[in-house]
C-alpha cells in the first residue's frame, strides 16, 4: 500500500486537532464538579475515577505520537517541549499554515512545558513496601508520566515505569532492585497520584484550558477547516479569566 504524503498544512490541523480533542476530552464538567470561583479557582474531581481517566488522558498527552505518523516530526532535545505535543505546538506557532493569531498558544505551551519541567518536593515520603522514608523531589513530568501509565495498565506491562520509578529513588539516594520497583508501585501512585497531583490538578487543567483557548485562536478563522468540539455537547469549564489558587505545587 503506497504511504500518503502530508503536506505542512496537513500536519498542522492533524496536531491542532489531536491536542484539541485530548483537552476537551479532560477538561469539562463531566469530570469537574461546577460552582468554581473564576479568580483563586480550585476545582474539584467528581470521583475518584474522574481523577483517575484525565491523568490516564494526560499521559498521553504528554506523549509523542509514534514515529512515522502522519508524518510528524519529534523535536531534539531534552525537557518536556521534545517529549510531548507541546513541541509540536511551538513549531506551529513559528510556522504556521492556517493563520489565526498564534501568541496565546505559544505563550500557553510554553508556560505549561516550564512548569512540567520544573520539580516537586514531598517530604517524609514513607514506602511501606520496601520500608524507606525520607524526602523525594521528582520533575513533575516523569510523575505524572509515570502515575498516568501505572493507572492504565496492569503490572506485566510496567516495566518502563518501574525504571522510571527506580530512577526517581536512586536521585534521592534509594536505591532498589525491580522486584522492588514493582512492589513500590501502589506506593508512589498514593503519594503522588493521590495527593500530589490532586492538589496539582487546577494548575494543569488551567495550562490545558489556556492552550484550548489559545488553538480556538487558529481556528476561529478557519472553522471551515475543522468544527469546533462544541458542536458535540462539550463544556468548556474555565473561563480565559480563571486563575487557580495553588500554582506553587
Amino acid at each position: 500500500m503506497k504511504s500518503k504524503n502530508y503536506s505542512d498544512l496537513d500536519r498542522e490541523i492533524i496536531v491542532l486537532s489531536a491536542v484539541w480533542d485530548l483537552v476537551d476530552a479532560m477538561v469539562h464538567y463531566g469530570h469537574f464538579e461546577k460552582g468554581h470561583r473564576l479568580e483563586e479557582a480550585t476545582l474539584v474531581f467528581k470521583a475518584s475515577e474522574c481523577s483517575q481517566v484525565f491523568i490516564i488522558m494526560l499521559a498521553d498527552f504528554l506523549s509523542l505520537p509514534r514515529p512515522g505518523t502522519f508524518g510528524l516530526k519529534h523535536r531534539s532535545g531534552v525537557g518536556s517541549l521534545a517529549k510531548t505535543y507541546l513541541g509540536n505546538l511551538v513549531d506551529i506557532c513559528a510556522t504556521p499554515h492556517l493563520g489565526g493569531k498564534t501568541s496565546p498558544l505559544l505563550s500557553s505551551a510554553r508556560a505549561f512545558a516550564d512548569w512540567l519541567d520544573g520539580a516537586v518536593t514531598v517530604e517524609n515520603v514513607w514506602l511501606p513496601s520496601i520500608e524507606r522514608e525520607g524526602r523525594i523531589t521528582v520533575q513533575r513530568f516523569n510523575y505524572l508520566r509515570i502515575c498516568g501509565t501505572a493507572s492504565k495498565h496492569g503490572f506485566t506491562r510496567l516495566g518502563d515505569v518501574v525504571g522510571r520509578i527506580q530512577q526517581v529513588l536512586a536521585e534521592n539516594g534509594i536505591a532498589v532492585d525491580e522486584g522492588q520497583g514493582y512492589l513500590v508501585i501502589p506506593d508512589f501512585q498514593e503519594w503522588f497520584r493521590e495527593n500530589v497531583f490532586l492538589a496539582s490538578s487546577t494548575m494543569i487543567a488551567f495550562f490545558l484550558n489556556e492552550i484550548r483557548w489559545g488553538s480556538s485562536n487558529i481556528f476561529s478563522r478557519n472553522s471551515s477547516v475543522l468544527t469546533s468540539q462544541n458542536s458535540k455537547g462539550i463544556f468548556r469549564p474555565i473561563d480565559t479569566t480563571c486563575r487557580p489558587r495553588s500554582p506553587t505545587r
